[in-house]
């Protein structure tokens, strides 16, 4: 349709070939789809997006005390107040930000994840930082399918949080373990979609998966000791309704602070902004000044005020 400047018009046809010919050098061409956040390839689309904001600027301790609670509930809770549990997750976090393209070659499982006691709202943060690059699963198959299946829900993600991993039925647990062991070291990784042919991309991807059993040996195929599992067995001492439904008001405080820090706006800058300069190999923890209280030992919280040598993933 041509307007002729009058208010009128007219139709006109038009040679497609002649117009992609004339205008080929404006448009962009892609030869392959891939996913690979360190660089994009000539000729590749990307389909790595970044991070959902940009870094807040300041220093380390400005980061520190816009996301205290956080880092308290990481300790607390899902460390279950264990010093080197709590280093092991930071550092994994902070591996997996600085250097998305490097997998950490590590599946967290929280055991005793219980209805309740904060672990998606303690993964919340990454989820939000990472937007379409990460995924919550309900159960093993959606991200490691068996022979066959499909997993392009997985496609170009960072990080993936397993809902549930108990096992269902008859299971080889030695194949199920090899599976996990190939999806978090293989450096590729197939993609099998609905109507689309396999296609290869960089394998990036961080898994931690959940298990209200306290079994090690419930969640499939994971074996304690394995050195590619890092297990943390969950505090419940954060719920704020029990199993016989008595309601825990302190509890409820607790999580209402946590989540007015969380939903603040600076809150996802400085997280970034934290992560990407910590240090792996010496982290530092600092609340500013949070009490001491029933919940949590005085021994627990040693690490806050002092740096130490931790476990680094390259």
């Amino acid at each position: 349709w041509c307007n002729d400047g009058e208010g009128g018009g007219r139709f006109k046809s038009l040679d497609l070939s002649a117009v992609y010919k004339k205008y080929r050098r404006y448009l962009p061409y892609y030869t392959k789809i891939t996913f690979d956040p360190e660089r994009t390839l000539p000729g590749n689309f990307n389909i790595w997006r970044g991070f959902t904001v940009k870094p807040a600027g300041g220093t380390i301790e400005e980061h520190e005390e816009r996301i205290k609670l956080w880092l308290r509930h990481t300790m607390e809770v899902m460390a279950n107040n264990d010093e080197t549990a709590c280093e092991r997750l930071i550092c994994w976090i902070a591996s997996m930000l600085q250097k998305p393209w490097r997998k950490t070659e590590k599946f967290c499982v929280f055991l005793e994840a219980k209805f309740g006691c904060g672990r998606t709202t303690w993964s919340s943060p990454i989820h939000a930082l990472l937007g379409t690059h990460a995924l919550r699963a309900d159960s093993m198959d959606d991200v490691i399918p068996s022979s066959g299946g499909f997993n392009g829900i997985s496609s170009g993600k960072i990080f993936i949080e397993i809902e549930e991993m108990s096992i269902k039925g008859k299971i080889d647990l030695r194949a199920e373990e090899g599976r996990i062991r190939k999806t978090i070291t293989a450096m590729t990784r197939k993609v099998n979609e609905k109507f689309e042919k396999p296609r290869e991309e960089i394998n990036c991807v961080n898994i931690c998966g959940s298990c209200n059993s306290t079994d090690t040996g419930a969640p499939l195929g994971v074996r304690e000791g394995e050195r590619r599992i890092d297990i943390y067995r969950v505090s419940t001492s954060r719920i704020i309704n029990d199993q016989f439904g008595k309601h825990n008001a302190e509890n409820k405080q607790y999580f209402t602070n946590l989540w007015d820090e969380m939903t603040a706006p600076e809150f996802l800058p400085h997280f970034l902004a934290y992560f990407l300069k910590i240090n792996h190999r010496a982290i530092r923890f600092d609340f500013h000044g949070i009490s001491l209280d029933s919940h949590t030992s005085h021994s627990s919280y040693l690490i806050l005020l002092q740096a130490k040598i931790v476990q680094c993933y390259l």
